[in-house]
């Protein structure tokens, strides 16, 4: 008898306990399923500021919760947005079982951890994720390609480290894929040519091992935006690049990219952006200009057989290109901008530069150039710096100068400007700036100068000016003039 008494005792505990589960608490707990779930990822983050204070357990619905939209038919959970909330803490993968989610953001908070294969596998409703500006680290999930409604991928500015995982040439949906600014290594996949979705490809500022750009990426004929910088590339810029008829904005600068720039790039009809700087290209231009659009740097195609190009400034300095500039280069375009820096281009400064009358900068130090200022130029009402230093122009400064009202700088230092300074050029109000040492200036420095209100630096050293020093340049002097060399 004795051990059936112990039993039945034991079962009589099990009954109490159990009753005192079913005794309902003072507050009834009526969240639904996906309010359970957003509550343990509260409780998995540290929230300083407190922004998630009102996802509260005693709502019926998540749906007015801070950063969280609800779908208006369902009630159902369709997007969490919590950018810059200065959050932290690893990425809450509970969030994948909310299962008509697509849009998550974390952007700009202090997201750490890694992010391992399994959570991301279980996202399959994703279309949008941006975890950029975090401080996630250890490699790229692979499993990222396998969510097959995936748009849009961003995650930039975190510590990923590894390489581009193979599978991500699978993925069927993806627009974007940014992973500027990571710790990858390896090399840029070619199979990334295989996403033909894609619309942009940010890759820039990571520390790939020396590399060639795939030509497959020319496959990405949706491709719109492409941007490569200080990605360790090597070799020749591949003429399948030119198949992006699409491409907007082309930046492969600051690499060590070698040869010519292809031909083909002239057929990018799209182009408002293309940046090569600090590159060792080689070799002459393609028979188009390449320019820049609003601050944004760009190409367009300036030459006989391309009248609808519209760029906004060329840049391509610290290259080490050759050959002459075209000479409709700004003639059908209304170019604000020229920079060509640091290259060794020759023959004549183009005519056209400011045929659409808006060049405010033209950026030429350090090549070959030769010839004269040309007329046009001399009369550019929107002029505002002119750097010619370190070329072989000859002739006399234009008389014309003195008219442009709003030129704040002009050097023309180490070239072979020869005659004396026009007398007119002592009307230059705005003038900031005024170097053309190291000419073949001659002549007397003109009188008036004291109208040079503004002038900060003066240097005339190295010409074979006669004559005194004006005694007005004492006023000048003391006033402002940081620099003055006369001799």
């Amino acid at each position: 008898m004795e051990p059936f008494h112990h039993h039945h005792h034991h079962r009589h505990t099990i009954f109490l306990v159990l009753l005192v589960f079913l005794v309902p608490p003072p507050l009834t707990l009526c969240i639904n399923q996906e309010g359970l779930y957003l509550q343990r990822v509260k409780l998995s983050f540290d929230d300083p500021d407190n922004v998630l204070s009102n996802w509260n357990p005693g709502d019926e619905l998540p749906c007015k919760w801070y950063g969280i939209t609800c779908d208006s038919a369902t009630s159902s959970v369709k997007s969490l947005d919590l950018s810059s909330s200065n959050i932290s803490g690893p990425f809450p993968s509970i969030l994948c079982r909310l299962k008509n989610l697509t849009f998550v953001s974390l952007y700009d908070n202090f997201i750490n951890s890694t992010l391992s294969d399994e959570d991301i596998a279980t996202c399959q409703s994703l279309e949008h994720l941006d975890l950029a500006q975090n401080y996630l680290t250890g490699a790229l999930p692979g499993t990222l390609a396998d969510l097959p409604n995936l748009k849009y991928l961003d995650l930039a500015g975190n510590n990923f480290s590894g390489e581009i995982p193979v599978s991500f040439g699978k993925f069927q949906k993806l627009e974007v894929l940014s992973l500027v600014e990571n710790l990858l290594g390896g090399m840029i996949p070619s199979n990334l040519g295989n996403i033909s979705t894609l619309k942009q490809l940010n890759l820039s500022y990571n520390t790939f091992s020396p590399g060639q750009i795939p030509p497959e990426l020319g496959n990405l004929t949706n491709l719109e935006v492409l941007w490569l910088t200080e990605t360790n590339l090597v070799g020749e810029i591949p003429e399948s690049l030119g198949r992006l008829r699409r491409l907007t904005d082309l930046d492969l600068a600051l690499n060590a990219l070698t040869g010519r720039i292809p031909s083909s790039l002239t057929d990018l009809t799209s182009v408002v952006q293309i940046e090569l700087y600090n590159n060792s290209l080689t070799g002459e231009l393609p028979k188009c200009g390449v320019v820049k659009h609003d601050g944004l740097e760009a190409a367009r195609c300036v030459n006989e057989r391309f009248e609808w190009a519209d760029p906004d400034r060329a840049v391509l300095f610290q290259n080490k290109l050759t050959g002459k500039l075209p000479p409709n280069l700004g003639k059908n375009s209304p170019l604000r901008w020229i920079d060509v820096s640091t290259n060794g281009f020759s023959g004549e400064i183009p005519e056209n530069l400011c045929s659409k009358g808006v060049l405010e900068e033209v950026l030429m130090i350090e090549n070959s150039f030769s010839g004269k200022i040309p007329a046009a130029l001399a009369e550019c009402q929107s002029l505002l710096r002119v750097r010619f230093g370190h070329n072989r122009l000859s002739g006399e400064v234009p008389k014309r100068l003195a008219f442009l009202g709003n030129l704040l700088e002009f050097s023309g230092n180490d070239n072979e400007f020869s005659g004396s300074l026009p007398v007119s050029i002592v009307k230059l109000g705005q003038l900031v700036k005024l170097d053309l040492h190291d000419n073949k200036l001659s002549g007397e420095i003109p009188s008036g100068i004291h109208s040079w209100t503004k002038l900060n630096e003066l240097n005339l050293a190295n010409n074979d000016f006669s004559g005194n020093i004006p005694n007005e340049i004492g006023e000048v002097a003391v006033a402002q003039l940081s620099r003055f060399i006369w001799k």
